[in-house]
Formats: structure tokens, sequence, C-alpha cells
């Protein structure tokens, strides 16, 4: 995992650290990695063709497992059309 922290793909650590928070971080570390991941998300990931909808699935799947262990993640207005909702 710290190959992943430390490395160069900025996407995978935000991902790591958003999990991280989701199964071990206090509510305050939990918003402030979901921010970090929305924001990687909103200024690269939401922009490439090839994500159909450009919807975040990587960030639907958290959220949904922080839902599931019932952790309350703050969602940014302009990030919440690119949420799947099951």
């Amino acid at each position: 995992m710290d190959r992943i922290r430390n490395g160069r793909r900025k996407r995978e650590a935000a991902l790591l650290l958003f999990l991280e928070a989701i199964l071990t971080g206090t509510d305050t570390e939990l918003a402030a990695a979901s921010k970090a991941y929305f924001q990687h998300y909103k200024r690269n990931e939401s922009r490439k063709e090839e994500i159909p909808e450009r919807l975040t699935i990587d960030g639907s799947f958290l959220l949904h497992l922080a839902e599931h262990r019932g952790r309350s993640v703050p969602i940014p207005a302009n990030i919440e059309p690119h949420i799947i909702r099951l």
C-alpha cells in the first residue's frame, strides 16, 4: 500500500485514502478523503471520453460501501450527477 500512497498515480492514491477513511478513519478524515478524491475526479476523470455518462464508478462504489457501514459522506453538488444510485 505504501507503493500506491507514494507512487505517481494520484487517482489510486486518492481511492486508497478514501477507502482507508471509510474503514478506519474519523468523520473528519472521511470528509477530507472524499473531498480529495472528488476534486481529483472532477479535474481529471470526468473529462475522459471512455467513461460512459461521465460517471464516477469507483466513487459510487466507495459511497455505497460507506453507507453500508453506516458512514456519512458529504457529496459536493457538482459531483452528485456523476454518482450511481442504486
